[in-house]
């Protein structure tokens, strides 16, 4: 069934709080309405598909319990007030100021579309600075990063790429494990007890 979503916010938020029936509503439907509202504003949905899965779930317990698909990442915001409430239902009144200063709204369901080169796709880590260095047949991403630290990184490579290593160098100790997905994301977990520079390599096929 073909759906008409416009180009609005509000246009995607009433086709489901106005659902008579929320069982009807599942994480099938919000990908699909999330993926169409990404394709009108130049988006994404995380590719990294844990991450989205994981977000949507969220909504959809909003949902129930709220009666709106508020955002899972502004919990202390909620003050179960709908009207005011209708500023945090998703997508939020933030996230495009987010996307368009780091790429990717809190939440991680929306990034700024792909290019052609390696790039952050999103990341639960604060002020950590990405470098990207593009050669003749490799390209690199350098991260940051200064204080302890822990958490998750997704990175996209493009077609024609091989993922080939993580470096990192730091004075004591760390700890980094990583796993490639078949839709062109890394996606990376470290901790380190102090400042770090982790290096991803990816050489052309």
């Amino acid at each position: 069934m073909n759906r008409n979503t416009g180009s609005s916010v509000d246009e995607i938020h009433d086709q489901i709080p106005g659902r008579a029936n929320k069982a009807h509503v599942d994480v099938t439907l919000l990908e699909s309405l999330m993926r169409e509202y990404a394709d009108l504003h130049d988006l994404e949905v995380n590719p990294h598909r844990p991450t989205m899965l994981e977000q949507l779930e969220g909504l959809l317990y909003h949902l129930e319990r709220y009666g709106y698909i508020l955002c899972p990442c502004r919990i202390r915001d909620i003050t179960g007030d709908l009207v005011r409430d209708k500023r945090l239902s998703c997508p939020c009144a933030y996230h495009a100021r987010e996307i368009k200063d780091v790429g990717y709204c809190k939440c991680e369901l929306f990034v700024s579309a792909r290019g052609a080169f390696p790039d952050l796709i999103s990341t639960d880590i604060h002020r950590m600075k990405v470098e990207k260095y593009v050669g003749e047949d490799m390209l690199e991403l350098i991260f940051t990063k200064e204080g302890w630290s822990k958490g998750e990184v997704k990175i996209s490579y493009p077609p024609g790429y091989s993922f080939q290593g993580i470096e990192v160098k730091t004075k004591n100790g760390y700890e980094v494990s990583g796993e490639m997905f078949d839709d062109g994301v890394l996606f990376f977990c470290f901790g380190f007890q102090d400042s770090a520079e982790i290096k991803l390599s990816h050489r052309r096929n």
